[in-house]
């Protein structure tokens, strides 16, 4: 638990990524019933949009972690240079 080996936050992550996707769907539904006729069509082009933007969101953040990985796998690969 207190090692570094090991990263927790892509798990924490996609945590988020499921609370986020719940509360813009509850956000959605929340629009779609309790405002006057237009909101409720533009609830029903936001909600699949928002729910599209949060997810391109949290593939950059992990796309961070992905990178640190293959930066971290190249570095254990590469000699040391002689200096």
């Amino acid at each position: 638990m207190f090692s570094f080996d090991k990263m927790i936050t892509p798990t924490i992550i996609q945590i988020l990524y499921v609370v986020g996707l719940i509360v813009i769907a509850l956000g959605g539904l929340g629009t779609l019933f309790t405002m006057p006729g237009a909101s409720k069509l533009l609830a029903l082009i936001v909600t699949p949009i928002a729910m599209v933007l949060w997810r391109v969101y949290m593939e950059l953040i992990m796309l961070s972690f992905s990178m640190y990985d293959r930066m971290k796998s190249i570095d254990d690969k590469t000699p040391p240079l002689n200096g």
